[in-house]
């Protein structure tokens, strides 16, 4: 059995084109935002849940149904194969850091990573992707070893306890399932020690634009490393104070 990981909907709706065998899993997890207290698993679901219902509206059953319940898919220990589908982005690689510690406690040897070609910006991820260049990007897939998923379970953790010299430590490993993971770990300690995003935000703010939609466009432009969705920017407007 074959199971495809995909960061996000988007790139669900895209993959159902290409033929490829196997089933999706959707990663439909934002864990760059928000509390990720909690040692046990169902103790972490249920913090998780309550944020994002308290921050984004969302009723709990829905995170348990939309998010939880693809996670589940992962730790039955039926797959024979499991491609991970993620980008370079922040966003991206915390979610595929905490899919790897899931992975880490099932018996699987055959994980593999798939990543987006690059075009005019590592960070424009598999945006822009039709069938076939996916197809091309699952062509070019490189097998997880046990040292990455070891890297991985490492920048999980350093990631959730915010311990940012662990982070920068294990973001100078070189890996070819980890490219360009130095660049979205700088960002993260960036973030955490000088507020990176939210003084990109306010200088915006500063220039005079008040469009949401320019706004979105020129932080993304700027901090694409970060890979904030419009949610989460939105969340960083409310709290800036001019």
């Amino acid at each position: 059995m074959q199971l495809h990981v995909l960061a996000g909907d988007s790139l669900a709706d895209e993959f159902k084109k290409t033929g490829l065998e196997g089933d999706a899993v959707i990663c439909r997890a934002c864990l760059i935002d928000g509390s990720l207290g909690a040692e046990l698993l169902w103790d972490f679901w249920k913090t998780r849940a309550s944020y994002i219902s308290s921050v984004y509206s969302e009723p709990e059953k829905n995170y348990y149904r939309k998010v939880v319940g693809e996670f589940l898919k992962l730790v039955r220990g039926d797959a024979d194969e499991i491609y991970l589908w993620f980008e370079y982005d922040l966003f991206c690689q915390v979610n595929m850091w905490f899919i790897l510690s899931l992975l880490a406690k099932v018996p699987l040897k055959n994980v593999f990573r798939v990543e987006p070609g690059v075009r005019e910006s590592i960070w424009n991820g598999f945006g822009k992707h039709d069938a076939v260049q996916l197809r091309r990007c699952f062509e070019k897939r490189q097998r997880f070893t046990f040292d990455e998923i070891q890297l991985g379970v490492g920048l999980w953790h350093a990631y959730k306890n915010g311990d940012l010299n662990l982070l920068e430590k294990l973001s100078a490993q070189n890996s070819k399932c980890f490219p360009y993971l130095k660049e979205a770990c700088s960002a993260e300690i960036d973030r955490k020690k000088n507020n990176r995003p939210q003084n990109t935000l306010r200088n915006i703010l500063n220039r005079g634009k008040r469009d949401f939609s320019e706004i979105f466009q020129e932080f993304s432009a700027s901090e694409g490393v970060y890979g904030f969705g419009d949610l989460q920017v939105k969340l960083m407007l409310n709290q800036i104070k001019l």
